[in-house]
């Protein structure tokens, strides 16, 4: 709510497809999606993992899009994770 108060455009449970060969062969969706731009992946566990990061470049080489966000809600404190396709 609080990125669409400040006049980004918010997209929730936004699928992603995945092709092979240029054929559809699977979807997944992303947490959010601002403004056509960044994905943001939202968690709440003890800490962010490599598998939540290998989660993201997944997103990322699907989509084509250069960033990805994880945002973990953890028992002691907010822990943001910047990811980058560098594909």
């Amino acid at each position: 709510m609080e990125l669409r108060r400040l006049g980004s455009e918010v997209k929730v449970e936004w699928p992603v497809n995945v092709y092979y060969q240029n054929e559809l062969v699977g979807a997944f969706r992303a947490d959010l999606f601002v403004s056509d731009s960044l994905l943001v992946e939202v968690k709440a566990c003890s800490q962010i993992t490599n598998q939540h990061l290998a989660q993201c470049l997944n997103y990322l080489k699907a989509s084509g899009l250069p960033i990805c966000q994880v945002i973990n809600f953890s028992p002691t404190g907010v822990q943001p994770r910047r990811v980058v396709n560098n594909f």
